[in-house]
Parts: C-alpha cells; sequence; structure tokens
C-alpha cells in the first residue's frame, strides 16, 4: 500500500493543495493503482522542498513495489544548479536510493503532449502538473496597480465577458493542458484519477478546457481548488 504519512506531516505547508493531492493518492491507493504519468516536474514558485510533488509522490509509493511513476518534462532551468529533470531525478534517487526496484522514470522530452501520446501503457492516476498561467502578463495588460495577492482577488471578481477581452493571454495555458489530457486519453479506464494544477486562477485558470473535456468523458469532480480531482465512473 501507498503510505499518506508523509503528505499529512506537510498538510500546513501545502496549504490547499494537501486536499486535492491527499483526495487523488487516498482514491489510487484504495483502486489499487499502478501507474502515475505526470506531466511536468518543476517546483511551484515558492514552495518548499519538502512539498516538491515528485518528493511527495516517491514518499507515498516507497512502500509499494508494483507502482510506477513515470515523468515527462521539458528540462526547464531550475535554479543555478539544478534544471528541472535533473532536480526530478536526484529527488527519486535520493528519496528511493535503498530501493531494489526501477519505479521512478524522468524522460526530458522536446514537448511533452507528444511524449505524452507515445506512451502506450495503461494510466491510473494521471497529473497534469505544468504551471503555465500568465498571471504576471495579465495583471500587467489589465494595468492592475496593486500587489500580487490584491490584483488577483480584483482579476477573480472580473465577470467572464470582461476576462474574454484577455483571451489571447490566458487561452494558450488552457488549450495546452487540454491537448495534454487528449494526448493521453486513450490510455485512462474506469476508475483512473486525473489531477489538474492550476484550477484557482482568473477565467477558470489553466484547467477550464480539460474540465470540460473530462466532464463530456463521464469524469467527475471530485475536488477542486487549486488543483483538481477527477475521477471517471
Amino acid at each position: 500500500m501507498s503510505d499518506l504519512n508523509y503528505l499529512e506531516k506537510m498538510s500546513s505547508s501545502l496549504g490547499p493543495r494537501f486536499y486535492t493531492l491527499k483526495v487523488a493518492l487516498s482514491v489510487f491507493r484504495h483502486a489499487h493503482g499502478r501507474s502515475i504519468v505526470q506531466s511536468g516536474c518543476l517546483p511551484l514558485p515558492g514552495a518548499h522542498d519538502n512539498t516538491y510533488l515528485v518528493k511527495i509522490i516517491c514518499k507515498t509509493l516507497k512502500k509499494n513495489k508494483n507502482i510506477k511513476y513515470h515523468i515527462f518534462d521539458e528540462d526547464i532551468k531550475y535554479d543555478t544548479y539544478n534544471s528541472s529533470v535533473s532536480l526530478a531525478q536526484s529527488v527519486i534517487r535520493d528519496t528511493l536510493r535503498n530501493d531494489q526496484y526501477d519505479r521512478g522514470f524522468v524522460y526530458k522530452t522536446e514537448d511533452n503532449t507528444q511524449s505524452l501520446k507515445d506512451f502506450k501503457d495503461r494510466v491510473d492516476l494521471l497529473i497534469l502538473n505544468e504551471n503555465n498561467y500568465p498571471i504576471k502578463e495579465l495583471i500587467k495588460k489589465t494595468k492592475i496597480k496593486e500587489n500580487y495577492l490584491r490584483a488577483l482577488e480584483i482579476l477573480n471578481g472580473f465577470e467572464e465577458k470582461d476576462l474574454r477581452r484577455y483571451d489571447d493571454i490566458i487561452n494558450p495555458s488552457q488549450e495546452r493542458q487540454l491537448e495534454q489530457y487528449m494526448s493521453v486519453r486513450r490510455n485512462l479506464h474506469h476508475n483512473s484519477i486525473v489531477l489538474l494544477e492550476g484550477a484557482d486562477l482568473p477565467g477558470g485558470g489553466q484547467t477550464r478546457l480539460a474540465a470540460k473535456q473530462l466532464a463530456k468523458d463521464g469524469f467527475i469532480c471530485l475536488l477542486d481548488s487549486k488543483q483538481s480531482v477527477w475521477i471517471k465512473r
């Protein structure tokens, strides 16, 4: 069985993501999931090292030799010393250092969407973890002269018709997440779980189009916060 103890320890640091991750991983555990596929592994801005998603997943699967964890990433520069791929590889290596099974795989890609399309195996938990929503560009375009949190509050108060004026800025992130879901949709099945990053941002965040498609495909939303958790029934 996967172990959620580490996730519980990180609850105060994770904020709202604690609840969505707990739901997704709990359902995955109870459904006896074996395969986790993730697109994007760059740490979220301001995230503490111990709340890095790759570390959380590795900690929870550490006790289950049957789980395979596949990460597709376009290798974005993280800091002076690490790229996103090298950081994920080091976290997997350190967390599972005494493990005799090959269970964590990081693939450096030219295009995550195409790599997901080429993935052939069944997917029990799909995590679309890229964070592409252009919030800074949107704040600049709307000319809101406030701090980040206040600007976000103002934008979330916009009516849909007002935000549609900025579709050229917002839509690419939504379309990319939808494309990634569509590229691996055939690998999902009854009881598959989908975890979408970026649900709480203006205009439906980057999950708006993917969420609509998931609903059409027979998924139901279990929880919607900074992330959105869906399961097929």
